[in-house]
């Protein structure tokens, strides 16, 4: 478990740095990039942040969406 943990850290990083890189290098205005990159780590954070917690804890089910307490 903890290899197939590992490598799926280090896949997302690279592809979040991958995709990261190629938003640098378009040809969209700076204001533009840097707000689609930050939108594109939050999301990628999110899920990562998602899987790693179910990672640790395997059994844990999440709140209904409405129901944050």
């Amino acid at each position: 478990m903890k290899t197939s943990t590992s490598t799926l850290i280090v896949f997302l990083s690279g592809a979040a740095i991958g995709a990261a890189a190629t938003l640098l290098f378009t040809t969209e205005k700076g204001a533009e990039a840097r707000q689609a990159i930050a939108d594109l780590f939050s999301k990628e954070f999110d899920k990562l942040s998602h899987k790693i917690d179910h990672a640790i804890h395997p059994g844990k089910k999440e709140a209904p969406a409405g129901n944050k307490a």
